[in-house]
């Protein structure tokens, strides 16, 4: 845990150096009376005189790790300085993916163990005190179902803000298909999720069309590359292409469709109602727009 540490301080003084003088007395001033849920504001003497280093002691010594970053990034939205608030909450969001992946997650890659309770426990945790995470990597990370069960109930919650998900390759099967349904049908800001190396089949596929068909679906993107689908699953997928108003990227590269099944998905792409942008298949993308131009199709 020790590179963690290292990287939230260097977060914090990069901020707080870039900062100008003005901008950081404003900002210790509103720290000596800023209470974060029940922890007790920085005593304004210890603030007067603290250069920025000084500064990052007393948030990391008052807050902890977990939450100091959290701390100045509300400190500094509500003085005002938005665009410093937004660069530090972006790396907040790349730090809390190194947490995560350098947390005891590292216990159950790459041999395939089972999630224990522990683990689970993290990953809980680690949501409730990384609020600012907009992108999930776990690929190659064997979280297995029960992993990405526990998963999907905090990303289900309202205070999620991730917006992309990995989880390549990470032991998944069918099974945990319907707990995803149930993010992309709950959670507005999850626009991209990456599927693909998982033996999720044509039944997990069309669980998770059942998701993408429903009305409050917002996502953008879907991997789904190497996922042992076959022309099964295809009419479930055409279904999306043609009801889904938010999916513009679909990756079914290394699937085993066969003729009868990308037919059925040529179908999809040519009906009116289809709004998707790009199709990965067979190896190459497709530019729906230029492909339904051969067919005199206005968008």
């Amino acid at each position: 845990m020790g590179d963690w540490n290292k990287t939230i301080e260097d977060c914090l003084v990069e901020c707080l150096e870039d900062l100008k003088e003005y901008d950081f007395k404003r900002c210790k001033d509103k720290l000596s009376e800023f209470r974060y849920e029940d922890r007790s504001a920085i005593p304004r003497g210890h603030l007067e005189h603290a250069n920025r280093i000084d500064t990052k002691n007393l948030l990391i010594k008052y807050y902890q790790n977990d939450t100091a970053l959290n701390v100045l990034v509300q400190v500094l939205e509500a003085i005002q300085l938005m665009e410093p608030a937004y660069k530090l909450k972006k790396k907040g969001g790349q730090i809390g993916v190194a947490l995560l992946l350098n947390s005891n997650f590292t216990t159950i890659a790459p041999d395939p163990v089972p999630v224990t309770s522990k683990v689970c426990f993290d990953i809980i945790g680690f949501f409730k005190t990384n609020r600012s995470l907009t992108y999930l990597n776990l690929r190659g990370k064997n979280l297995q179902d029960s992993g990405v069960k526990y998963l999907c109930e905090q990303l289900k919650r309202p205070n999620s803000n991730v917006q992309e998900m990995s989880l390549v390759e990470c032991g998944l099967t069918s099974a945990c298909c319907k707990d995803l349904r149930s993010v992309i049908i709950t959670n507005r800001s999850l626009t991209k999720i990456e599927l693909s190396n998982n033996k999720l089949h044509d039944n997990g596929i069309k669980c998770l069309c059942e998701g993408l068909r429903h009305p409050d679906c917002t996502l953008r993107e879907l991997g789904l590359w190497s996922c042992d689908l076959t022309s099964g699953c295809c009419e479930d997928l055409r279904s999306v292409i043609i009801t889904n108003r938010s999916l513009i990227k679909l990756d079914l590269n290394y699937n085993n469709l066969q003729d009868s099944g990308r037919k059925i998905l040529f179908e999809g792409l040519r009906h009116p109602g289809c709004t998707l942008q790009e199709l990965s298949l067979d190896g190459e993308g497709i530019n729906i727009k230029d492909y339904q131009k051969k067919f005199g199709l206005k968008r």
